[in-house]
């Protein structure tokens, strides 16, 4: 299970390779991944609050992979 939930978030790291790669964020919607970071967040911390170690790792990938598109889509735009 914890391979599937961690599987789902490299959509961010992928996305942000070609960001950093072809050095460009043309295609790409800051305010959709401000939004991703936000929710991302929340289920942070809901996963801290039941304490389950599957979400908390999913989503703190996540959180990571969103600031990587996040901050190149802003260096890039």
């Amino acid at each position: 299970m914890c391979f599937v939930v961690n599987l789902g978030q490299s959509m961010h790291y992928i996305q942000a390779w070609k960001i950093y790669n072809t050095k460009s964020a043309e295609d790409i919607s800051l305010m959709s991944y401000i939004i991703c970071l936000v929710l991302l967040i929340h289920w942070l911390v809901y996963g801290i609050i039941v304490k389950d170690k599957v979400i908390i790792i999913a989503e703190t990938l996540g959180i990571i992979g969103s600031i990587l598109v996040i901050i190149g889509t802003i260096i890039y735009s």
